[in-house]
């Protein structure tokens, strides 16, 4: 891998297939940054029901579910921390 490469963002397939598709809005403003920070780093999400979910440029990798009523104060970190650990970068 050159210099060159080390900058470019990998992304999920279905990003380099729907060029023109935009970020989704999650309900919760709190958790806007979350989706937002994870279609930047090249992830593809999508809103399904009461749920955004995320995928991983890594496709070995598993979706995580966001949902749209987090039951918790804590539900933000803990998705958070989920995010990162399926590679999402940390802040």
């Amino acid at each position: 891998m050159s210099d060159e490469d080390a900058g470019e963002i990998e992304y999920h397939p279905k990003r380099r297939a729907n060029l023109a598709a935009k970020c989704p809005r999650h309900p919760k403003k709190d958790w806007r940054p979350l989706v937002a920070r994870a279609w930047d780093a090249g992830w593809w999400c999508e809103w399904g029901g009461n749920y955004v979910r995320c995928w991983p440029p890594d496709k070995s990798t598993p979706a995580v579910s966001l949902p749209s009523t987090p039951s918790s104060s804590r539900t933000l970190e803990n998705y958070t921390k989920k995010m990162e650990r399926a590679g999402l970068p940390k802040r």
